[in-house]
């Protein structure tokens, strides 16, 4: 297959320079751009070393006129023209094998048969010891509307590796302070003279770090399998009002700066003890998550509730804050790295539906400056205890 002439010479060669852009970005950091794909303007899609779908982002299927299911675990070359698959097909094998393609302007075809013009860029990366090939791709049909495409997708690439960058450090900052604690306490520990009722003390608060270190590191690896889709779920009788205890316990010292109380309503407000069949560590996520948003989102001297009702065949529990979304926000509100917070890292709410997923729970929410915002989790009703 001879690759198509149809642009002219200036507007081709700027084209080129975004694609070999990506290229180079994916090339250096694959890894860490693959979870974004699917928020990339770009038409992007991964093929396995055989040339298999394995990920197609929504403007991928857009561009072709096909949806994700009817794409995934087929071959690329369904795509292309009937009569160039099988040079499609080599060149793919060259590539593997070479590492490297040149940018250039291919024919293809839509799901409805109809042929358009392209032009497309390949990195290749290897993930968890697993050959990829990242395509990306233009149409080259309106050469305005596209240009203005690659360079949105150049800036929200860019936000979103920042946002990642960030995110991270502020996971790591909050893992540092306990163990800083931990290393601080055992140095006084360690000098004999220590007066034994401080050592007592001092004791008690090396606990809580060591405690609290091994929460935030249970958390991160749990959510580094849910990302990487090997959490199994492992559900067990859970005491949920003990739950919310702990949660509020946790985020105290940010609820007593900011003046804000919980108030429970529905079944927590009725029983004493609430119990739930379910993965204690996905709720622990959901709910730690949903309760934190809210505290810090909530206006100060207000409060936050948390409402669980039985509602037909389902348990619909709801937390609620007297604050709103940023209408910009609310559009990618489960999105990944997406925050209005100075100092958030993006993943809460992403979490938030990740572990909903896994409990085929489903989660929305309202918001408006009027009512607040509420969020809301739908599980299924055998979940409750009687």
């Amino acid at each position: 297959m001879e690759p198509s002439n149809h642009l002219e010479a200036p507007y081709k060669e700027s084209c080129k320079h975004y694609l070999e852009y990506f290229k180079e970005k994916f090339n250096d950091s694959g890894n860490a751009y693959l979870p974004l794909i699917r928020q990339i303007p770009l038409a992007i899609c991964v093929t396995d070393s055989k040339g298999f779908f394995e990920q197609v982002n929504d403007s991928y299927c857009k561009l072709y006129q096909y949806s994700k299911d009817e794409l995934l675990g087929k071959h690329f070359s369904i795509v292309v023209p009937s009569e160039n698959r099988a040079k499609v097909t080599e060149l793919h094998e060259q590539f593997m094998l070479k590492q490297h393609e040149l940018v250039d302007e291919w024919v293809v075809k839509r799901q409805d048969g109809s042929l358009f013009h392209i032009l497309a860029n390949a990195a290749y990366i290897v993930v968890q010891g697993d050959a990829k090939k990242i395509t990306f791709l233009v149409s080259i049909e309106n050469p305005k509307q596209t240009e203005r495409m690659l360079k949105e997708t150049v800036k929200k690439m860019n936000h979103l590796l920042l946002s990642q960058e960030s995110a991270m450090e502020l996971l790591l900052h909050d893992l540092r302070g306990p163990v800083s604690n931990i290393l601080s306490l055992a140095e006084f520990l360690e000098d004999p003279s220590f007066p034994t009722v401080q050592r007592n003390e001092f004791i008690k608060r090396l606990q809580q770090s060591a405690q609290r270190a091994y929460s935030l590191t249970n958390r991160l690896y749990g959510i580094v399998q849910i990302e990487n889709g090997k959490y199994m779920p492992s559900p067990a009788i859970l005491n949920f009002s003990l739950l919310i205890s702990d949660i509020w316990s946790d985020l105290a010292i940010l609820a007593k700066a900011k003046k804000i109380s919980l108030k429970m309503e529905g079944l927590l407000a009725e029983k004493a003890k609430v119990e739930l069949y379910t993965d204690p560590f996905l709720i622990n996520t959901i709910f730690y998550n949903l309760m934190k948003n809210a505290v810090e989102a909530a206006p100060e001297r207000s409060e936050v509730r948390l409402n669980l009702i039985a509602e037909g065949e389902k348990i619909k529990a709801s937390v609620h804050n007297e604050g709103a979304i940023p209408e910009e926000v609310q559009l990618s509100f489960f999105q990944k790295y997406n925050t209005s917070k100075a100092r958030g890292t993006g993943l809460g709410t992403y979490m938030v539906k990740k572990a909903a997923g896994l409990l085929n729970a489903q989660v929305s929410f309202t918001s408006s400056a009027e009512e607040g915002t509420k969020l809301y989790l739908l599980l299924p009703a055998d979940v409750m205890k009687a």
